[in-house]
């Protein structure tokens, strides 16, 4: 009987959900303070929230995109599943899904000659898509909803850890994260 919970891909090869969050206390202001969740609703003990030395929510949400891939990669030696990342950071879906690969075309510039944001984390995120193709799935799911289905539920744990993480970095703030 296969489980309701669980997605399969149509080569019955495994496809793997993960819930990312980053969170910024004082997003925008002086003193910052990040966090970030990864959560893999089927492999609790892949799960990782904690404190990281970024200053803005946008980087917190790329930092958390970027460890779920890195864990996925570690767990899937044998390269036979997919992972999907539910992510509630519409920036981080279309920067991972068209805009990077644009950037990388134009030597890393925007197409109206800007510089782009948080480039070293989107270079790590472009390296990771590079190296692990099509078995990383991005998807959008909506924040802060009182929905009781699946994605609402993990989405709504992955924004209590990284806030959590956020509160530890505020608390460790004299301390590497």
């Amino acid at each position: 009987m296969k489980e309701p919970l669980r997605e399969y891909s149509n080569f019955s090869k495994l496809v793997i959900p993960a819930f990312t969050d980053g969170s910024c206390i004082n997003n925008g202001q002086k003193d910052t303070y990040a966090g970030y969740a990864v959560i893999f609703p089927f492999h609790k003990d892949l799960n990782e929230h904690g404190c990281i030395p970024v200053n803005t929510n946008n980087r917190a949400e790329m930092f958390a995109i970027i460890k779920a891939c890195q864990i996925f990669e570690e767990f899937d030696k044998d390269k036979q599943n997919t992972l999907k990342i539910y992510t509630d950071s519409k920036l981080c879906v279309q920067t991972f899904n068209s805009w990077m690969e644009k950037w990388k075309n134009e030597n890393w510039q925007k197409s109206t000659n800007g510089a782009i944001q948080n480039l070293d984390f989107v270079q790590i995120m472009y390296d990771l898509k590079m190296r692990l193709g099509d078995r990383i799935i991005v998807k959008h799911v909506f924040a802060h909803t009182k929905g009781k289905d699946f994605k609402s539920r993990w989405n709504r744990k992955a924004d209590e850890l990284a806030r959590l993480g956020a509160l530890e970095t505020k608390e460790n703030k004299f301390f590497d994260c």
